[in-house]
């Protein structure tokens, strides 16, 4: 099976697929030829690695799980205040265990039923989110959030008015 990730970060190479039990692992590694230190822009140097593991969007209604191979750098500057520092990726955040992308679909499904219908649903979409999870998403999704805070005001708007006459 040949699987690309390159609309994730055009710097991921595939190194192997496979499909287990339902659900489709693929290994990766970052391209990355010269790392250069985020605080004083000079080169720096391999210092370890390390795998970043996390979901995707599925295909063909089967879970993605990516295991990322990211490297730690050492920056060679004495005077710098970033002496480690690992590779950046902008489609996942840090220690996430799920994509950005995927993160999105999982509260564009949400929005006409509850957390409980979604996680069936989601389910049968090859999509793996528990409830608890997907009430996180939505509180931390800014459009519930700006939602939630105009929803709010009305109401406030209203009761102070009320009390007033």
């Amino acid at each position: 099976m040949k699987i690309s990730f390159k609309d994730l970060d055009p710097r991921i190479i595939t190194d192997f697929v496979e499909e287990k039990d339902g659900v489709i692992y693929a290994t990766c590694h970052l391209r990355n030829k010269m790392p250069v230190c985020p605080c004083c822009n000079k080169k720096a140097t391999t210092h370890s690695y390390f795998t970043h593991t996390f979901y995707d969007l599925p295909i063909q209604n089967k879970p993605v799980l990516i295991s990322l191979t990211k490297r730690k750098y050492l920056c060679r500057n004495k005077n710098c205040d970033c002496k480690i520092f690992s590779d950046k990726t902008d489609f996942i955040s840090p220690k996430g265990r799920k994509t950005k992308r995927l993160i999105k679909n999982i509260v564009a499904l949400t929005k006409d039923m509850n957390s409980v219908q979604t996680s069936k649903n989601l389910k049968e979409l090859g999509i793996i989110a528990k409830k608890s999870a997907i009430c996180n998403y939505l509180k931390k999704n800014e459009n519930n959030h700006s939602w939630f805070i105009t929803s709010w005001n009305f109401v406030h708007r209203w009761f102070c008015q009320k009390e007033k006459t």
